[in-house]
This record gives C-alpha cells, sequence and structure tokens, in this order.
C-alpha cells in the first residue's frame, strides 16, 4: 500500500495562510459569517477553490484551525511547565503562561471560543482528559511534597482546566479585556485554594 503523499513547502504555506484568514474572519465577523468568500477576500485568494483544494470542507478547515490554535498553546504551557522547579512552580506556569498566552493572541483565543459557542469545535475529549490527567499528576507530586494540603488532585485539576477555560470565554465577550494582572491573581487564588502555606506568592499577597 503506497504511503501518504508528505505535503510540499508550499502546500504546507498556503494551509497556514488559509487557516490564518479563518481566524481573522471569526474573530472579527464571527462563526456564522465566516464563508469560503470572506476567508478568501482576507487571505488575499483568487478563489475559493484555494480552499477547497487544500480542506475536503468546512469541517476539515475548523478542525485545522482548532489543532492550530490548541497545538500552540499547549506547546506554550508546556514549555512554561518544564521550566518550573517544582509542583507549586509548575502549577503557577500552567496559569501564567495559558493568560500570557491568550494575551498575546487574542483572535486566535477569541475564535476558539466562537467555535465552541457555536458547536462548530471538533470534540476531543482526549486531549482534555490528558491535560487533566497531567495537572492532576502535579498537584499530587506536591500533595506528597508538602507544597500542598486538604485538596484532592482529580478535582482540583478540573478546577485549573475549567478557571483557564473561563479565561478564554471571557476574551471572546470582551476582546479587550486586560489581562495584565490575572494570571499573578490566579496563581493568588490557587495558591489559597490547594492549601499552600508558604512562598514568595503569598509574599505577594499580604504586601499588596
Amino acid at each position: 500500500m503506497p504511503g501518504r503523499t508528505t505535503p510540499s513547502a508550499a502546500a504546507v504555506r498556503r494551509r497556514a495562510q488559509i487557516v490564518r484568514a479563518t481566524v481573522a474572519v471569526i474573530a472579527e465577523l464571527g462563526y456564522a459569517r465566516c464563508s469560503f468568500a470572506e476567508i478568501a477576500a482576507r487571505g488575499g485568494l483568487s478563489s475559493t477553490r484555494l480552499i477547497s483544494y487544500h480542506f475536503s470542507d468546512r469541517a476539515d478547515l475548523l478542525r485545522a484551525v482548532t489543532s492550530t490554535i490548541v497545538d500552540d498553546m499547549a506547546a506554550t504551557v508546556a514549555d512554561a511547565m518544564r521550566r518550573a522547579t517544582s509542583p507549586r512552580d509548575a502549577i503557577h506556569a500552567y496559569l501564567r503562561a495559558t493568560v500570557s498566552f491568550a494575551d498575546a493572541h487574542r483572535p486566535e483565543v477569541v475564535t476558539l471560543a466562537a467555535l465552541l459557542f457555536a458547536g462548530g469545535l471538533p470534540e476531543d475529549p482526549g486531549d482534555v482528559d490528558a491535560t487533566e490527567r497531567a495537572l492532576a499528576s502535579v498537584i499530587a507530586a506536591g500533595v506528597e511534597a508538602g507544597e500542598f494540603s486538604g485538596v484532592d488532585p482529580v478535582i482540583a485539576a478540573d478546577v485549573l482546566q475549567r478557571t483557564v477555560e473561563g479565561v478564554l470565554l471571557r476574551l471572546h465577550r470582551t476582546p479587550s479585556l486586560d489581562l495584565s494582572t490575572l494570571g499573578d491573581d490566579l496563581v493568588r487564588f490557587f495558591d489559597s485554594g490547594l492549601g499552600t502555606v508558604s512562598g514568595d506568592v503569598e509574599h505577594e499577597a499580604a504586601s499588596t
């Protein structure tokens, strides 16, 4: 059985161009008005046939948009968490990096939330479950190390995940929302909720 053909560099660039144009259209006009004609105009494409050539249908395009945004966000957050020196620092990194990504990539985050609200977001519960399991593992390690206390790691991980999802949805409602202090605010909030009893964050909170 012949192997799948690897896309050319030109095809990869064209697909990325179409994805960027789709993000721009949804972020500005909304999901309902995101037509191939609008995408072609925004992306400077000569014809909507170029979109159909690279994506089998609208659903295929939206899957690519979703995976591009989610993968970029996940890579940013994972990189921040890898640099953490303790479970507590890893949770701080997760919160701050997620908020920072949302702040720096507002059109992408607004688009992701718009797809969710419109029911156009391809469902992949495995990704959500994997994220929550990873967070629960970090929190469990923090409990074992004495950094957190009085919490169920699974429940805490679910609350963390729902909180950052809420940030994305808030940005969809108010794209100009000021997120400059939200990362630190969430760190202080979750330090309290996770039973953290010492560290720089408590000192920062006491001094404000």
